[in-house]
């Protein structure tokens, strides 16, 4: 994206609005734990189960955890979670659908019916899998969810790398006599890149409610720490007495899915609109 693109990306005001909600929601995450009086683990004896107030903005739960910190450093997990998932998937899907797309014949058929078999186990049989070899472990989560996500990050790069195989720089890189790998290094991975990019910002929403829902079967997140999907499973039990432990971690999860939704769809919209421009 050159800078004139990245000026037209902020020109509609709804998306100013979004990225400046969005970095005070990031800001809350990052720095919301430290701002409040109570620690996200502190268990206050006096307040179990505690209603919003001025001494707990969020009120508390059923343990008499200060719910801000919780909900703050739930966020922050969540995220964490879902931008290295995001990572995995981005590292193992564009050199897969890079070398598929490029190589074509055979290789293509036998690396595309292996993403196809992968499409078939459910990520949650993966994690439960990993939990009783492994443990419960949070970084079990952005593997397991990597370990499926990329499959459709290898699919979009693939359709560009058929595309760029015929590209005039690509013929000639051929005609010099480069190997083919070398070629897919130098000349097809950075120009699909982009595009892989745009789908991993539209990735990272549907990661963070696949982590919350990992955590809200409770093979996630393990206590004292935290994330929005025990957060919410956890206020699913009290909706009635204690609505407010449902309310806030699903409102931050909504407000999270909503805003990056929003940015990368418009993102995607711009690539879109200058690849079709060049053709």
């Amino acid at each position: 994206m050159n800078r004139n693109n990245r000026f037209e990306f902020f020109e509609p005001l709804y998306i100013k609005v979004t990225v400046g909600l969005l970095l005070g929601v990031l800001f809350a995450i990052v720095l919301g734990p430290h701002t409040g009086a109570w620690a996200y683990d502190a268990i206050h004896w006096e307040a179990i189960g505690a209603p919003p107030s001025g001494e707990h903005w969020f009120g508390t739960d059923n343990a008499g955890r200060d719910l801000f910190a919780r909900t703050m450093i739930g966020g922050r997990v969540s995220l964490l979670i879902a931008v290295l998932a995001t990572t995995v998937s981005f590292c193992i899907g564009v050199p897969w659908g890079a070398i598929s797309g490029y190589l074509g014949g055979t290789t293509d058929q036998i690396m595309m019916r292996i993403v196809d078999g992968m499409y078939a186990i459910p990520y949650v049989l993966i994690v439960i899998v990993l939990v009783v070899m492994f443990g419960r472990n949070i970084y079990l989560l952005f593997i397991a969810i990597g370990a499926v996500s990329w499959l459709d990050v290898s699919r979009i790069v693939r359709g560009q790398a058929l595309v760029l195989k015929a590209a005039p720089f690509v013929a000639s890189a051929r005609a010099m006599g480069l190997p083919e790998f070398r070629i897919v290094a130098r000349h097809v991975v950075p120009n699909v890149i982009g595009s892989a990019i745009v789908f991993a910002t539209l990735m990272i929403p549907s990661v963070i409610i696949s982590e919350s829902f990992i955590s809200f079967l409770g093979l996630g997140v393990q206590e004292p720490m935290t994330s929005l999907g025990v957060l919410i499973a956890d206020g699913s039990k009290n909706i009635y007495a204690a609505p407010w432990q449902l309310a806030f971690p699903t409102g931050l999860l909504t407000v999270l899915l909503l805003l990056m939704t929003v940015l990368g769809e418009r993102l995607r919209r711009m690539v879109t609109g200058a690849e079709r421009s060049l053709i």
